[in-house]
């Protein structure tokens, strides 16, 4: 069969310009053969527009299936910029041998500075979130960087885990911080059935508390007690 796309994963065609659309002046395909789906012909738009800023013309290439937009007075070179950016993001694509991973971030608004605040703010309990998400995880076929595909399709780095830290805009005696903890992970099944029995357990730990520090049985008392730390794990 004859290799239409000539040694390259695929081939950017441009339409005619619009010639009564505005600041939209072109609209350019890029053809691919999609491995994902059975080598049939795909395609990706681009959007061209133009943008005059201080009596200088400039024309900007906008694509979901680009990282960032692509912007050059001249719309030959921008036309070979595109080409060369879709071409690379079709080969880490296609290239790519891409794992399930998983993306887990525990969130959750803490704070202190005495007692008297308990009144005034939520719990820290009542914050705290557990969001697990499936993302894809492969290694760039040419640099070796780390890899993940967006919401987009698009090939971009892999997300760094992050840790809890400290709001740098706090001030004064209340210190609030802004918790947001994210790791990522394989998406085995032990992994799974793992996270899956964390939450569970955070479920008996949610209704065990509920119970404890109910109407009925604090309501009335003198001091809550310490049945509900018994719930808590070891500081």
């Amino acid at each position: 069969m004859t290799n239409y796309y000539q040694g390259t994963v695929g081939r950017l065609h441009h339409d005619v310009p619009h010639k009564n659309a505005g600041r939209k002046v072109a609209d350019w395909r890029y053809f691919y053969s999609d491995l994902h789906k059975g080598n049939r012909h795909s395609f990706a738009p681009v959007v061209v527009s133009l943008h005059v800023k201080d009596g200088q013309a400039s024309f900007t290439a906008s694509s979901d299936s680009l990282p960032f937009d692509l912007q050059h007075t001249d719309i030959n070179v921008l036309y070979g910029l595109v080409s060369e950016a879709l071409e690379e993001q079709a080969q880490v694509l296609t290239g790519t041998t891409w794992e399930d991973w998983l993306e887990i971030s525990v969130t959750g608004e803490t704070i202190s500075g005495g007692e008297e605040r308990i009144s005034h703010r939520p719990l820290i309990a009542g914050d705290l979130n557990i969001r697990v998400m499936r993302l894809k995880r492969g290694i760039h076929p040419h640099t070796g960087e780390t890899m993940t595909v967006n919401s987009n399709g698009v090939a971009v780095p892999f997300p760094t885990p992050t840790r809890l830290e400290e709001d740098p805009d706090a001030g004064g005696s209340i210190r609030m911080t802004t918790p947001r903890e994210t790791s990522y992970i394989p998406a085995t099944a032990e992994n799974i059935a793992a996270l899956q029995r964390i939450i569970e357990r955070m479920e008996q730990l949610r209704a065990g508390l509920s119970d404890i520090l109910s109407h009925e049985n604090v309501g009335d008392s003198p001091n809550i007690g310490e049945d509900s730390l018994d719930l808590l794990p070891s500081p």
